[in-house]
């Protein structure tokens, strides 16, 4: 769902740059609902209420300091601000939860021996930092690859890349205390990937 350009967003623009509070309020009335049903679909729903409010107050102060060139681009902008307040979101939550891993962090597969889950924690605090946020974000937080990437300001085909070598380095590393064979752990890594 995009933002549509409405009429009357050059007088909306004019009254904000000279100080009107309505027009601030009939700003956030036009274009907040549009702004959610955005948020929502592309966002955790923690994070939906705070970018929202994030993008409306930072487009008004835009508006109020001149930043908008063409007053009728104004639904343009919005939405604009919202990609660049849910991608400010996302890394801030990213380097807020993303690194290390916690102590008591258990997710073990099906059977797995505690030596190994301890070997996997020490391969993944090992990785680069994109990479073991990458693997962090996807894997642990949910996020899906464009999310990421957009957080990161790369594409999400790196991050697609990324992941898969992070996790195949991961996947060589502790393949000698596996007691799957080469074709399990293949097969298991397929669903994560």
């Amino acid at each position: 769902m995009g933002i549509e350009e409405q009429p009357g967003s050059e007088e909306l623009v004019r009254r904000i740059v000279a100080g009107d509070a309505q027009a601030e309020e009939d700003l956030i009335l036009r274009f907040q609902p549009a702004i959610r049903a955005f948020l929502n679909a592309r966002a955790r729903p923690d994070l939906v209420d705070e970018v929202s409010q994030e993008t409306m107050i930072g487009v008004i102060c835009a508006i109020r300091a001149g930043k908008l060139r063409e007053a009728g681009s104004l639904g343009a902008f919005v939405y604009g601000t919202a990609k660049r307040q849910l991608a400010d979101a996302a890394r801030k939550r990213a380097r807020d939860t993303g690194d290390p891993l916690p102590e008591d962090y258990r997710h073990p597969s099906p059977g797995a021996e505690p030596a190994l889950l301890a070997a996997a924690r020490r391969e993944i605090e090992s990785l680069n930092e994109t990479d073991r946020r990458i693997v962090s974000l996807t894997l642990i937080d949910g996020f899906r690859a464009d999310e990421v990437a957009a957080a990161l300001g790369v594409s999400a085909e790196v991050v697609r890349k990324r992941k898969s070598r992070a996790l195949q380095k991961i996947t060589e590393k502790l393949a000698p205390r596996s007691r799957n064979d080469a074709a399990e752990r293949l097969n298991s890594m397929k669903g994560i990937q």
